[in-house]
């Protein structure tokens, strides 16, 4: 099968892409960063968010593609171009799909983060969310992919929390093992002890690789999960007995929480103000060198631009280390009202920033 990867050179494109050859498809990659052409594999340097065409099929259509390509780690400072960016990534693969591979098997990877949060299990018809903004980028790109099953084959996953060597900064477990590697004792988790559901990279590309075969309704969604709870403190006691570690680690305490929240949202709506700014003083600097008829105004204006963003940042974390210092202030009082209340001495040092 003639098999098209977006994306096949990050954490499950990768796997994916090396399980399809030795399946003995025929492999097309588009990324931006790419990996040495092989037998049966093609690689192409594509940038879904320039304004160039996409590439047309060469070996006749695709019969299947697997759209990767995202901003897929949820604790970003996610801001409305990043929300947009997705959508773009998606709205461009599957428009050019439909038109030059009518009949191709699209398969979207969405995001379990679509979910409202429950005290559930999740089933593929549980309620979504609009909460955070990755999930409404995924549910944005969900929507542009089904729009097109009437055309395409469209599918649609939704993988909860994949776990495997690659996996980018910013997600659970590389940050996890970065802290124990550092020697962090004890070890401060920033969020609640949840229950996840977590699975193996290997069997992630196992159940990709069998959608190829399966016979479903264009639009149909699955979860792609383990099906098995796992508590947050388990698969951290996990890395460190691998590690032939044992230390103690703590979770945010719950009374925190609304505080904790309200900081989250500081932070995003201090990273919007951040890139608004930095935007403006771009077309700011545009106008003035068109206005004096600068050769090259746009390149002198990002240049003029990328000198002052330093300088913009600096002051966005002087003032998110001014209100973090007054978070701190915020988060001692509630663990000493509560010690207090309990007749206990609070302990210290417990630092929940994320």
């Amino acid at each position: 099968m003639r098999v098209l990867v977006v994306g096949g050179s990050g954490f499950v494109g990768r796997a994916l892409t090396s399980r399809l050859l030795e399946a003995g498809h025929a492999v097309e990659i588009w990324d931006r960063q790419l990996p040495a052409e092989g037998p049966g594999l093609r690689c192409r340097e594509v940038d879904l968010l320039g304004n160039e065409g996409l590439p047309l099929p060469t070996s006749g259509p695709w019969e299947a593609a697997f759209h990767l390509a995202a901003y897929s780690v949820p604790g970003l400072a996610w801001t409305q171009d990043l929300i947009m960016a997705n959508l773009r990534m998606t709205a461009r693969v599957f428009d050019h799909l439909a038109a030059t591979a009518p009949g191709c098997r699209a398969i979207f990877a969405s995001s379990a983060f679509v979910y409202a949060l429950g005290d559930t299990p999740l089933t593929e018809a549980a309620p979504l969310s609009w909460g955070h903004p990755y999930a409404l980028s995924k549910r944005l790109g969900e929507d542009w992919a089904l729009s097109h099953q009437a055309t395409l084959r469209v599918l649609i996953v939704r993988p909860f929390n994949l776990i495997g060597p690659g996996m980018a900064a910013g997600l659970l477990v590389p940050d996890l093992l970065e802290r124990i590697r550092h020697g962090e004792s004890p070890i401060h988790m920033r969020g609640r002890d949840d229950l996840r559901d977590f699975l193996d990279w290997r069997d992630a590309v196992e159940a990709y690789l069998r959608l190829l075969d399966i016979e479903a309704p264009s639009g149909t969604i699955w979860n792609l999960c383990s099906g098995a709870p796992t508590r947050v403190s388990e698969l951290v006691h996990a890395l460190l007995q691998a590690q032939g570690l044992d230390c103690p680690v703590i979770f945010s305490d719950p009374a925190t929480h609304p505080i904790r929240e309200e900081w989250e949202r500081t932070k995003a709506e201090e990273q919007v103000a951040f890139e608004r700014v930095c935007r403006e003083q771009y077309e700011q600097r545009l106008e003035y060198h068109r206005i004096c008829l600068t050769p090259d105004a746009v390149k002198e204006a990002r240049r003029e631009a990328a000198l002052l963003r330093p300088m913009l940042r600096e002051e966005l974390d002087a003032r998110l280390a001014e209100r973090w210092a007054t978070v701190q202030r915020r988060l001692r009082a509630v663990l000493e009202d509560k010690a207090a209340e309990a007749g206990e001495t609070p302990g210290g040092g417990n630092d929940e920033r994320s």
